[in-house]
């Protein structure tokens, strides 16, 4: 990928991406989306459901 990596750096880098792609995807369910942002409400977090949003698009992004 970058320069002259080995396989294994190579590899261990696109684990890491799908690891975060799969973890997104995950917490994208309807009952998780829910559950983050009534965990954010009671934790006192301003704009749970606007932060919570501004996180998974983070996430996304890397």
């Amino acid at each position: 990928m970058y320069g002259d990596l080995s396989w294994t750096d190579t590899a261990g880098r696109l684990l890491i991406v799908l690891c975060f792609l799969v973890t997104g995807i995950c917490n994208l369910t309807k009952a998780r989306i829910k559950d983050h942002i009534d965990r954010m409400a009671a934790a006192r977090t301003p704009f749970p459901a606007t932060t919570f949003w501004i996180g998974i698009a983070l996430q996304f992004s890397g």
